[in-house]
C-alpha cells in the first residue's frame, strides 16, 4: 500500500511501516498527511522503558488534558477525542524499544490503538490510521 492509498481510505487501520512503499520517512509522512487534510501525529516511544513513561509520551503526542489518567481505560477514552474531518494518520515509532523493555506496555499499547482504528467516530470523522515503525 503507498501513503497515498492509505490517505484516501475510508476506514481505518493499522499497519507495520514494512506494509508502506516506499518506506516512511517521518517528515514525508507528515507533509502527506497534512496536505491530504489529515491530523498528523508523530507517537514516538525510543525513550520509554515502561507504562508511565509510554503513556506520558501518548499523552504529549496526541495533546491530551492535564488530567488525562494515565491508564490504559483512559487513553481508549481519550483517544475517542482524537479525531479530524479528513482523518488522523498517527505515526508510531519506537516499537522496538519498548517491546524490548516491557513487552506488555507495547502490546497494550498496540490494543488501544487498534481498537481506536477500528472504532468509526459517532460524530462524522474520518478515518485513523496508525503506522508502527
Amino acid at each position: 500500500m503507498t501513503l497515498e492509498e492509505l490517505l484516501t481510505a475510508d476506514e481505518g487501520r493499522v499497519l507495520a511501516g514494512a506494509d508502506l512503499q516506499p518506506a516512511p520517512d517521518p517528515a514525508e509522512v507528515a507533509a502527506a498527511a497534512r496536505g491530504a487534510a489529515w491530523r498528523f501525529v508523530h507517537l514516538d516511544t525510543s525513550t520509554a522503558g515502561d507504562k508511565a513513561t509510554a503513556l506520558g509520551l501518548a499523552q504529549a503526542a496526541f495533546g491530551l488534558p492535564e488530567w488525562f489518567g494515565r491508564n490504559w481505560d483512559a487513553l481508549a477514552d481519550a483517544l475517542s477525542d482524537v479525531t479530524d474531518d479528513g482523518g488522523v494518520l498517527v505515526l508510531w515509532s519506537g516499537v522496538v524499544p519498548l517491546r524490548s523493555a516491557d513487552p506488555a506496555t507495547a502490546a497494550a499499547l498496540l490494543d488501544v490503538l487498534t481498537d481506536r482504528a477500528a472504532d468509526r467516530d459517532p460524530r462524522g470523522g474520518g478515518p485513523f490510521c496508525v503506522v508502527v515503525t
